[in-house]
């Protein structure tokens, strides 16, 4: 039989290196996401642009 003790630490561990993980991920997608929006904006042609 498991500790359960040893049983609640391993599952606290498990659960920190999940958040940490999925963190990172997220930031990275939304990193990525952003600079795309940005990309799309910085290409549209801007009406103030244009010479008179």
């Amino acid at each position: 039989m498991v500790n359960s003790k040893r049983l609640l630490l391993i599952i606290g561990w498990v659960n920190v290196v999940a958040a940490l993980l999925l963190f990172q991920a997220f930031c990275g997608l939304m990193a990525i996401c952003m600079g795309i929006v940005l990309k799309k904006d910085y290409q549209a042609p801007c009406k103030n642009d244009q010479e008179p």
